[in-house]
């Protein structure tokens, strides 16, 4: 009997951990910086590194709200770019023109 409850003791702070660690929310944020950069034209295996970077800090209380608002905006972006309302990739453009006229002076 003992080893039963032991076990089942053990299977509950595995729940427990499980539960934690697959924070809804953090699956949803992570989500709109994978998706963002799939969006962006970013590979699969990059967003999905993008993903695993965004989710880690929302698990760990590690500047939560930051990436949370960081992550919204990101894909409001991504979506305004998607479905062209804002010209984003002709601001990249000159962006990287500037900025590149201004690392040569």
């Amino acid at each position: 009997m003992a080893d039963k409850r032991e076990l089942d003791d053990l299977l509950d702070e595995f729940l427990e951990l499980l539960q934690s660690v697959l924070s809804g929310r953090a699956l949803v944020i992570s989500s709109f910086y994978f998706f963002g950069c799939l969006i962006f034209g970013v590979g699969f295996w990059k967003s999905c590194a993008v993903w695993l970077a965004s989710y880690v800090p929302m698990v760990l209380p590690v500047g939560r709200k930051y990436i949370e608002q960081f992550g919204l905006l990101f894909f409001a972006f991504a979506m305004a770019a998607w479905i062209e309302l804002l010209p984003i990739k002709e601001w990249a453009t000159v962006a990287r023109q500037h900025l590149q006229i201004f690392l040569q002076h």
